[in-house]
């Protein structure tokens, strides 16, 4: 019997993107934006890439599965957050880019800290028993990880400088989700634009979906040099 596709998008409330398309649009989103503001338009797609692998968990596919409900943060009575998943992944991708990779991803929905619901990642770390969050987040992490890698990133290879496409190991993942908490401890409050602009690329290609691609080549172009 063959397997349903990852979704990134429930087909009941939303487009049903899979978790290969739904990447792809934000990262042509994504690159698009930074070319036009000034970003490295390569760290902007890497960071479309890994924005929403945590999907991929089997408490996020079951959440699809259900109807639209802000109470779905909540699947077993624990809140489970996507985006802290999708950080168990950074070992995939150079280290050099992992700053702007955590804050592209680690809040482009909540707050690292102090979020309405007590839901982010830092929330996680001071409110709840230590070593929570990544066991949550990581659950049976050989097999879903292996799924992701294997059904995601292959068709990503050579456009997001990915060091692997085999997935890390959990201790791999644990050293990688330790050094997100560290790093967002210590970035302190404030903003940030990398964070923006990931958040406006999912935003855009959540609305365009398969469109996004070619809407954002128009939106978002370069500022010409040498005259108009």
């Amino acid at each position: 019997m063959k397997t349903a596709p990852l979704l990134a998008k429930s087909a009941r409330n939303g487009s049903g993107a899979t978790l290969a398309e739904h990447p792809r649009h934000v990262m042509a989103a994504a690159a698009r934006m930074a070319e036009a503001w000034g970003f490295d338009p390569d760290l902007a797609r890497q960071g479309g890439l890994l924005h929403d692998l945590g999907k991929g968990h089997p408490v996020f596919q079951q959440r699809l599965q259900k109807a639209k409900d802000d109470t779905l943060d909540l699947i077993g009575d624990e809140p489970f957050r996507h985006e802290l998943a999708s950080l168990l992944f950074l070992p995939l991708f150079p280290e050099t880019a992992w700053p702007a990779l955590v804050e592209m991803v680690v809040g482009h929905h909540k707050s690292v800290r102090d979020d309405a619901r007590a839901f982010g990642l830092l929330d996680f770390e001071e409110e709840r028993r230590p070593g929570w969050a990544f066991a949550r987040h990581a659950g049976d992490w050989p097999v879903w990880a292996a799924r992701v890698c294997a059904e995601v990133l292959p068709a990503f290879q050579g456009e997001a400088a990915l060091t692997a496409l085999e997935p890390p190991s959990r201790e791999a993942a644990r050293a990688a989700f330790d050094w997100c908490i560290g790093y967002a401890a210590g970035r302190g409050k404030g903003w940030s634009r990398w964070r923006g602009l990931l958040m406006a690329a999912d935003g855009f290609a959540s609305a365009a979906d398969a469109e996004a691609e070619r809407l954002a080549a128009g939106f978002f172009r370069p500022p010409r040099l040498g005259g108009f």
